[in-house]
């Protein structure tokens, strides 16, 4: 064999990784006759049953039902602790998030930021990046002031965002972080310096806790948790407050 294994040993792998995909029963089946998460399981495993160096897995999980993708993708994270590298190419923000140890950005081609997944994302270079990272407050703001303290304000269509940062003028985009906005029934009158009265226009549950739609002129998204939620009573067409620090937004050029 060409990878210098004996058909026996090549057996047992296969019935050993059949095990851990749950794919058993698959194997005297007919290839024609397997749905595309199954061919998506046994691809891997055939390959994996050859003991490679390196793995190429293009969109490996998009085939698969929610429960299965779990369980692949913990055998996924698994099998890099065994001695083999894997490149996995997604255009799924939490897949890279979950999974990998360093992370690239692609933009036409090239790599245009690099590095551990939460550094990149909490930390994105420019605004496609902030795409890519499933990032969903990203704007296109003019710096219209900007004071001696490093403070300045960026206008987004009608509205004003106070924040710290360069540059003291000029175009570019404001990033808001979902997880440090705070929402209130009414205004707390926080040391928050930017607050806004909105609309809840949706709200979708998520692994852990809920992400609110707030119509303040434009949409915010804001991640709260599962109490918070149930003790705001949110809902569509509930009127709330939304604050955040300045620290909580970015301006990138």
């Amino acid at each position: 064999h060409a990878s210098g294994m004996s058909k026996a040993r090549i057996v047992r792998e296969i019935e050993s990784l059949a095990e851990k995909f749950s794919i058993g029963h698959l194997l005297e089946r007919n290839p024609t006759s397997l749905s595309g998460g199954e061919i998506q399981r046994v691809s891997i495993a055939r390959t994996l049953a050859r003991k490679p160096k390196v793995l190429l897995l293009d969109e490996p999980l998009s085939a698969l039902d929610v429960q299965l993708r779990d369980d692949v993708r913990q055998l996924l994270r698994n099998l890099t602790s065994e001695d083999l590298t894997i490149l996995h190419v997604t255009h799924d923000p939490e897949e890279a998030l979950r999974l990998a140890d360093w992370v690239g950005i692609m933009q036409d081609g090239n790599i245009v930021q690099s590095g551990v997944p939460s550094a990149v994302f909490k930390n994105p270079a420019s605004s496609f990046v902030a795409h890519m990272a499933g990032l969903r407050n990203y704007f296109k703001a003019n710096v219209c002031a900007a004071d001696e303290e490093g403070m300045i304000a960026a206008s987004v269509d009608k509205l004003t965002f106070r924040l710290y940062g360069q540059p003291l003028s000029g175009k570019g985009v404001v990033l808001i972080d979902e997880n440090q906005i705070s929402l209130s029934v009414e205004n707390t009158m926080s040391s928050a310096q930017n607050q806004f009265k909105g609309l809840v226009v949706n709200t979708q549950r998520l692994a852990c806790g809920m992400e609110i739609e707030v119509d303040i002129g434009l949409p915010i998204f804001a991640r709260i948790s599962n109490e918070s939620y149930q003790r705001l009573e949110i809902a569509p067409g509930k009127t709330l407050w939304i604050s955040f620090k300045a620290s909580a937004l970015r301006f990138l050029q």
